[in-house]
């Protein structure tokens, strides 16, 4: 998030994300992607807001 990755635009790439965390591009993408599925899936359980 502090680097921007998130924002619309983008602040930085994933590149660059990767190079600043000092792991692989692959790396980053995989943790991500985990990550951010889960993200999705828990929120999609949660019951409605309304």
């Amino acid at each position: 998030m502090k680097h921007g990755y998130y924002d619309t635009p983008r602040e930085c790439s994933l590149t660059e994300l990767a190079t600043s965390l000092d792991v692989t591009k692959g790396s980053l993408s995989r943790v991500l992607h985990r990550a951010e599925g889960r993200i999705i899936k828990q929120f999609m359980a949660s019951p409605s807001q309304e």
